[in-house]
């Protein structure tokens, strides 16, 4: 017996435009200009021919137009709640269109999320357990100059004791027609460096504040752990490519 493939349903979603409203639009529009002329017709018809109709003629001409009247204001009606019907189906659409955008990006968040916790669980120990940048990024923040950052640390074998130490962040670029470095001291409001102290990973994260003439090209993170058996960390990043509110991983 061969094996049929079932169709996999699909969801689709229908916004309304333009050319829907016109649908609602254009008939209604049409019948109110007919509904119209034919009402001024009449009008004219028995205001200069008033004097060659009779009573029962007058009184059926009268109530048409008060018919057509009625009728008018039906399509008046009609045509107020379509247009609220339109711009309900319109934000309703916009507000579902943002809403799915932001469901994809949390989804996108948390698959990276799980590749990082795999690639800690199938880490094979062949670093010697030493420390690693998973990643570093930053984000402006309130106020001129701020800059928001995070950064990832690891390590590829969490056997043994916790790791502890501190951060440098240094920032390398031009003042003027000249190339300048930043030192933490200059880049943190006198705040002391941060620390770390972690099994297996662990989230910094931060504030930097960048003094007005200063043009930085690279921000140079440096990892120094406590104790002999571990080495300082180094990794350069370019400015431009971490300064867009999403993670870089160091490679």
């Amino acid at each position: 017996m061969g094996y049929v493939r079932k169709p996999r349903p699909t969801v689709r979603i229908y916004r309304c435009d333009e050319h829907s409203l016109w649908r609602w639009l254009g008939p209604m529009l049409a019948a109110l200009v007919l509904l119209l002329g034919v009402a001024g017709y009449l009008l004219l018809f028995s205001g200069h021919g008033g004097n060659d109709l009779s009573a029962a003629q007058a009184s059926e001409l009268r109530a048409t137009i008060a018919a057509l009247r009625q009728k008018n204001q039906e399509l008046r009606e009609q045509l107020a709640r379509a247009v609220r019907s339109s711009e309900i189906d319109s934000r309703a659409s916009g507000e579902l269109m943002t809403t799915l955008a932001r469901r994809e990006k949390e989804l996108l968040d948390l698959r990276e999320e799980l590749n990082f916790y795999k690639s800690m669980v199938t880490a094979d120990g062949k670093a010697g357990g030493s420390l690693s940048i998973r990643s570093f990024a930053l984000k402006a923040a309130d106020g001129k100059g701020k800059f928001h950052y995070k950064l990832v640390l690891a390590r590829v074998d969490g056997k043994g004791k916790p790791i502890k130490g501190r951060v440098q962040l240094r920032l390398q670029g031009r003042k003027g027609n000249e190339g300048a470095t930043l030192e933490w001291r200059d880049i943190s409001s006198g705040g002391k460096m941060p620390r770390f102290r972690f099994q297996f990973f662990q989230t910094l994260e931060g504030e930097l504040s960048i003094p007005e003439g200063f043009r930085p090209e690279h921000i140079l993170v440096k990892v120094i752990p406590e104790g002999k058996k571990q080495q300082s960390v180094q990794q350069s990043f370019s400015w431009n490519s971490v300064n867009e509110g999403v993670e870089k991983d160091a490679g």
